[in-house]
């Protein structure tokens, strides 16, 4: 069994049937919802790894859903819709949604666009790791600085370091003097 779990939130029943049939051809876990507050109550209790996100649902509309999910989660929200204009599909990009696909759409391009949203949230997961052991590390602390007053910078193997601390905090040797970590890691992770 695939260890991505997936929301659909879809209000026809035949394009949702459809999804959910894909969705287990691939052996991905999932729940559907068809309103609005049913997505968001399964979006909280089921916490999906990807939603998938129709915009015309009988209780509200998809933005509003975005808005609300982003309030309090990363989670990637994938937009299958039948609204083909450009201004609805920025709108639903500005709000949150991190993909677009226009109704009616092939399953191929679905389960393609699928693999790459979870593959970002899985990236995405890792430099949050980083970045939390990395702030609880330099809490309360300035960083060195040369000569100039400006902030020094970190070497490819502070880099290394920062991220075997934050896989196994309980090794981490605690320095001194903590150094600025500009832009080791930069080159190896996405930037947001």
């Amino acid at each position: 069994m695939n260890k991505a779990k997936i929301l659909v939130v879809e209000d026809d029943k035949a394009v949702r049937n459809l999804i959910t049939t894909t969705l287990e051809t691939q052996n991905y876990q999932y729940h559907t919802a068809e309103k609005g507050s049913e997505a968001l109550l399964e979006a909280v209790s089921f916490q999906p790894d990807v939603m998938l996100l129709d915009l015309g649902l009988p209780d509200m509309d998809g933005i509003a859903i975005i808005e609300k999910v982003r309030g309090w989660s990363g989670m990637p929200i994938i937009v299958i819709s039948a609204r083909s204009e450009d201004r609805d599909k920025i709108d639903a990009l500005d709000a949150g949604a991190d993909d677009y696909l226009t109704k009616p759409c092939s399953v191929d391009e679905l389960l393609a666009r699928l693999r790459v949203a979870l593959r970002r949230a899985r990236q995405g997961r890792g430099t949050n790791r980083i970045r939390r052991a990395e702030r609880r590390q330099h809490e309360g602390t300035e960083h060195p600085h040369d000569a100039g007053g400006q902030p020094r910078r970190a070497r490819r193997q502070d880099g290394r370091e920062q991220a075997q601390r934050a896989r196994r905090p309980e090794r981490a040797q605690i320095r001194a003097q903590p150094v600025v970590f500009a832009g080791a890691l930069r080159r190896r992770l996405p930037l947001q």
